[in-house]
């Protein structure tokens, strides 16, 4: 099974290999290793607080640059999606990053937007907000379908509570929000406009 590989930067050539391999699992990993580490009290010394502080600017800005760096493989994956991949139809082909990998990525960069690390261009935050309020089978009604259904509903809440009301389109917003039956963000957005009118 042949994978399709998008134009490799050096620089970031074993990350990308590792999202290949599996996405979700590395997505995790990088997770933890940007965990919130705890302030340190008031106890400790001055030279504690400043390493601290040093310390945090440095992994927001490694979180930053691996956020463009999904930025840069989502976007070069949005212009490979319609074309030809394999001129030989004997060979199965798996595209990479599939409609899951693309998921968990806009999943990732949304929740450091969230938690003010990150920060991306509209056209990426437009598709992370069309991502979060795309269809889900509700009709399903198993347990994962739910927890996946609150899960968006609540990250959707958190981007719109840090990001600039300027750099989302809201009647578009709570098309998608009334769409996706995001009842609580349908509200906010519904509150937002009026006020604007």
């Amino acid at each position: 099974m042949a994978v399709t590989r998008l134009p490799l930067n050096r620089a970031y050539a074993n990350l990308l290999h590792l999202l290949e391999l599996d996405t979700e699992a590395t997505l995790e990993v990088l997770k933890c290793a940007f965990t919130d580490v705890e302030l340190p009290k008031s106890t400790h010394s001055f030279q504690e607080s400043t390493n601290f502080n040093v310390e945090s600017v440095e992994s927001q800005k490694l979180v930053q640059k691996l956020v463009d760096i999904l930025y840069d493989i989502l976007d070069a994956s949005y212009f490979q999606a319609g074309s030809p991949i394999c001129s030989n139809d004997v060979d199965l082909v798996e595209v990479w990053p599939s409609k899951k990998d693309v998921g968990h990525m806009f999943d990732f960069i949304a929740y450091y937007i969230a938690h003010e690390q990150a920060k991306v261009p509209r056209d990426i935050l437009s598709q992370i907000l069309e991502y979060l309020t795309s269809e889900i089978n509700l009709s399903d009604m198993s347990g994962t379908t739910i927890e996946v259904f609150k899960r968006r509903e609540r990250q959707l809440l958190s981007l719109l509570q840090v990001v600039p009301e300027t750099d989302w389109d809201a009647p578009y917003l709570l098309y998608l929000s009334e769409k996706a039956q995001f009842h609580q963000v349908f509200q906010i957005l519904h509150v937002i406009l009026l006020a604007i009118c």
